[in-house]
């Protein structure tokens, strides 16, 4: 009897354990979801911001604008990233070489991007489109760090 006592708390030991690494798994993979959705979210707010021109002048936001606007996105969600500040006209965010929607390659820092592509149509003409592009290292405790990155782009309503 003693015996057998001893084994079931070896046993709930073990379970406990590994229920416990699961519950911080799911944790992390929730916590890694939800910064990835926070991200996603604030990319698609900025690229609607930038193809939208202003009533009054029927122009584009600056990139530098665009950044303030995704910054802001970020700060007021839920992501556990840190954005750069951009003032509306000195600081410009970085561009990708190629757009990533056209076979770029994904940038390598962490920043936030925004960049005006075009692309040739069928009946030569040219559409002019914005892409924001998002990378951020997320470090979530005893989880190894988590590179996210999202790619929005959205036809400028100027065209």
């Amino acid at each position: 009897m003693k015996n057998q006592q001893g084994a079931t708390i070896v046993e709930a030991a073990l379970v406990l354990s590994l229920l416990f690494l699961l519950f911080l798994g799911i944790l992390g993979f929730g916590v890694g979801l939800a910064n990835y959705a926070a991200i996603s979210h604030a990319a698609r707010e900025g690229a609607r911001f930038a193809v939208a021109p202003y009533t009054p002048t029927n122009a584009l936001p600056t990139a530098a604008t665009v950044a303030q606007k995704i910054c802001a996105e970020l700060n007021s969600g839920f992501a556990l990233v840190s954005c750069s500040t951009y003032s509306a006209g000195n600081t410009a965010p970085p561009t990708v070489p190629t757009c990533v929607l056209s076979g770029g390659t994904i940038p390598a820092t962490n920043d936030v991007y925004v960049t005006q592509c075009s692309v040739a149509e069928p009946n030569n003409t040219t559409v002019a489109y914005t892409e924001v592009d998002i990378r951020k290292d997320v470090k979530l405790p005893m989880i190894p760090k988590l590179s996210l990155h999202t790619s929005v782009a959205m036809r400028n309503e100027t065209n």
